[in-house]
């Protein structure tokens, strides 16, 4: 755990509608449609950025934009930049012993 205070970022909201009349089978659908494979990809994502680079790298700061507009439901493209083909900084690994 870092002993450094870090600002938390403010993201937009995610845009959605409100419906009063949920019934049964509406619930039936989002569940059976609902996935948690956004969440896991992102999360895996962030975790090779920060053994990389570190946890407070740019890259982490965006992950973690973009995992918060997963997380409201939201479909999110990873970007080029964000994608790994990364190697890991023996910094980093020095840092954590």
């Amino acid at each position: 755990m870092s002993s450094q205070m870090v600002e938390s970022h403010s993201y937009p909201d995610a845009e959605s509608t409100i419906n009063y009349n949920i019934k049964r089978v509406d619930l039936i659908r989002y569940f059976a449609n609902h996935s948690n494979a956004g969440v896991v990809k992102y999360t895996d994502l962030f975790l090779k950025q920060a053994d990389a680079k570190g946890f407070r790298c740019e890259e982490c700061l965006e992950i973690n934009k973009l995992f918060s507009h997963v997380v409201d439901d939201q479909s999110v493209r990873i970007p080029n930049n964000l994608m790994p083909s990364l190697k890991v900084n023996p910094q980093v690994i020095k840092d954590r012993i």
